[in-house]
């Protein structure tokens, strides 16, 4: 999950000018990494709950965006504000964010059937 985040923040902290690495790569992981975290939460749920959930979760943010909020948060004056809405809430509506947030989550199902399922006991 480490490896998620850091490679998250990085894309989008050093730019290439090449928005499958500066937007989209962020987003396909943003997606994997609550997928991760739901399945800490809910370890013993099935991979659809927790694909489901992180599902809701990633579209919720996502309509948010529609309300203006998160926009209005990322010009706050308060640094972890700002830090939060642009980490957390995002600032525009895209329907391609939410292409992006589904390939991560079939991403981060494939790594847990694969990969999780036969290190659990």
């Amino acid at each position: 999950m480490s490896l998620v985040v850091t490679v998250g923040v990085v894309s989008r902290g050093l730019p290439l000018g090449f928005s499958l690495w500066d937007k989209y790569l962020g987003d396909v992981l943003y997606a994997s990494l609550f997928y991760f975290a739901f399945s800490l939460l809910w370890s013993r749920n099935s991979i659809a709950f927790k694909a489901t959930l992180t599902c809701v979760y990633v579209a919720a943010i996502e309509f948010f965006q529609l309300t203006g909020i998160p926009a209005q948060l990322n010009q706050s004056d308060n640094l972890l504000v700002k830090l939060f809405a642009y980490f957390v809430l995002g600032s525009g509506f895209s329907g391609w964010d939410l292409l992006a947030y589904g390939i991560g989550i079939l991403l981060a199902v494939l790594v847990d059937r694969v990969l999780l399922t036969k290190i659990d006991p």
